[in-house]
């Protein structure tokens, strides 16, 4: 029997964690993952919590994503990312 995929959250420290589209910072990446100790590593994407934005992590801070990238990124994470993404329910901090 598979593994389902969770919610796997990582403190970020040792890199630029802004988001380069909106400049807000991102001290933690959540993944989706079936290992519960996994973390984010080059290459993979993510998505900026605030702004929406489709990233890249790259060796030392976030890049943004392409359109084409994303299209490349497997069908059923990129729906489990759109899902997650939904019920983020963002309060505006000032």
């Amino acid at each position: 029997m598979a593994s389902e995929k969770q919610i796997v959250t990582t403190k970020l420290t040792g890199r630029n964690t802004d988001c380069p589209h909106c400049g807000r910072n991102l001290n933690a990446a959540s993944i989706a993952s079936e290992n519960p100790r996994a973390a984010p590593s080059q290459g993979d994407f993510s998505v900026c919590f605030y702004c929406r934005t489709f990233l890249r992590f790259g060796a030392d801070r976030y890049e943004l994503g392409t359109e084409a990238e994303y299209k490349t990124v497997e069908p059923a994470t990129r729906e489990f990312a759109e899902r997650f993404l939904k019920a983020i329910h963002i309060r505006k901090v000032e």
